[in-house]
């Protein structure tokens, strides 16, 4: 029914918390280096209100059609 075993040890690949693969360092943030970009912004911004302004006009769709 399944095309992979339930159990990962048997899919033929490194499963340890331990094994370090190539991409590790895109997935494991730098705080040193990230903190020149996290710095400062606004919780509001433009696409920020688009997609509550998109929000809304959705909930208002759904109201005028009930």
């Amino acid at each position: 029914k399944f095309a992979l075993s339930p159990d990962p040890d048997q899919w033929g690949t490194v499963n340890s918390l331990n094994h370090a693969e190539p991409d590790d360092a895109i997935h494991n943030p730098d705080p040193n280096r990230d903190r020149k970009y996290d710095k400062g912004g606004s919780v509001f911004t433009a696409r920020g209100m688009a997609n509550v302004g998109c929000l809304a006009f959705l909930c208002l769709g759904i109201v005028a059609l009930l």
